[in-house]
């Protein structure tokens, strides 16, 4: 009996490696080349919910011509207009846009944490 449940764990262990092995293996660079209203609304949530909810500014033409974000902290601009804090010492947050068959993800690369896009019409990302 203990032997049956060894090889079971052996094998979802396996099974799981392999998922995640194809999906970032043959997963592309993908991008979106005309929004809809649904599909920035999918990454504007996905990234703020990314940031415990804190909005975080996000162009209309984001993935456009290129398959990745790369999103920093705001400096931090004082009553008068001007700069208070220049210095930044957290590195940029990049996310990547890939497709894998019809499917589209958002991928955190620090993390490799992925997010399937459900509303995001992404292509192929061509560098030509």
């Amino acid at each position: 009996m203990n032997s049956i449940r060894l090889a079971l764990l052996i094998l979802s262990m396996y099974s799981l490696y392999g998922c995640t092995a194809f999906s970032t293996a043959d997963s592309l660079p993908a991008v979106i080349p005309q929004h809809t209203d649904e599909s920035i609304a999918e990454i504007r949530s996905i990234v703020n919910q990314t940031f415990n909810g804190n909005q975080v500014t996000i162009a209309k033409t984001v993935f456009n011509k290129n398959n990745r974000l790369i999103l920093e902290r705001k400096k931090l601009i004082g009553p008068d207009g001007k700069v208070i804090q220049t210095r930044v010492d957290q590195e940029p947050v990049i996310i990547e846009l890939s497709i894998l068959g019809k499917n589209c993800y958002l991928t955190f690369l620090k993390t490799n944490k992925q997010h399937q896009l459900k509303h995001a019409p992404c292509i192929i990302f061509s560098h030509l």
